[in-house]
């Protein structure tokens, strides 16, 4: 897949635009290199039903949140995750807002993960 042709925007005005609802999570993996995560984002800003968040994969609990700013352009999020380097996580994406700026977008993914030996 080309990073630079796709993005994933959870708005569909085909299929119901932001009365849409949902919820996305990477595949675990272990936080390496120097734990710095960042990511652009855009979309709607209800922290509590419309975010991105660093999830700890052993008990489930949201590390840290973003969101989207009630702005369709892009902006660089950067998380120090340095606390967590070593530990089994995951990305999730959280759409559970049903009113206007209902959908949050994300790109540009970028998690430095450990490499076994």
């Amino acid at each position: 897949m080309d990073p630079d042709r796709y993005h994933l925007w959870v708005f569909n005005g085909e299929k119901g635009g932001d009365s849409l609802t949902g919820v996305l999570k990477s595949a675990n993996f272990a936080l390496g290199g120097n734990g710095k995560i960042d990511f652009l984002i855009g979309g709607g800003a209800n922290i509590d039903r419309l975010y991105i968040a660093l999830v700890r994969a052993s008990d489930c609990k949201e590390l840290m949140k973003e969101t989207g700013g009630n702005w369709e352009a892009y902006r660089r999020v950067y998380w120090d995750a340095s606390d967590y380097i070593g530990e089994e996580l995951y990305i999730k994406v959280v759409d559970y807002e049903t009113g206007g700026w209902g959908h949050i977008n994300i790109d540009d993914v970028n998690v430095p993960v450990a490499i076994n030996k």
